[in-house]
């Protein structure tokens, strides 16, 4: 399957990714729906979820 995000949107992923990558200390605090983990958290994991779902 085809990737459906744009080149230069996969690199400002990885880009994200490089400078805030996931902290595994903050896990079950993710998987909380009251937990409380920093944003940068929580938008790594989503990007980490978006390029795993999206080969090149």
């Amino acid at each position: 399957m085809a990737s459906n995000i744009t080149p230069q949107r996969r690199k400002e992923l990885e880009n994200f990714l490089k400078e805030h990558p996931i902290d595994h200390s903050y896990d079950k605090e993710c998987e909380m729906f009251d937990g409380n983990p920093p944003h940068d958290q929580l938008l790594a994991r989503a990007y980490q979820q978006i390029l795993d779902e999206n080969p090149e």
